[in-house]
């Protein structure tokens, strides 16, 4: 909710600067789908980085000997 609410001030004032400094509308639609495209690749970076973070945490945990970690189902289904 917080992230939304940012990106919408962030827009609104990126429009608001390029309408005050004269620019033509062609302009305001280029800031639209940089911003766009911004957004989708920072997202896919996290995405990324969130996957390389638990393929870390993996190996780490098997070089140091722990059970591979269960779901919670399958922890219910184990002590049952």
């Amino acid at each position: 909710m917080f992230g939304t609410v940012v990106a919408l001030y962030v827009l609104a004032v990126g429009i608001n600067g390029l309408q005050l400094a004269g620019s033509p509308r062609w302009v305001d639609d280029l800031f639209y789908g940089l911003a766009l495209l911004l957004a989708v690749a920072l997202s896919q970076w996290e995405k990324r980085a969130k996957r390389r973070a638990g393929r870390e945490r993996g190996r780490r945990d098997r070089r140091r000997g722990c059970p591979a970690r269960r779901r919670p189902q399958e922890r219910a289904a184990v002590v049952v």
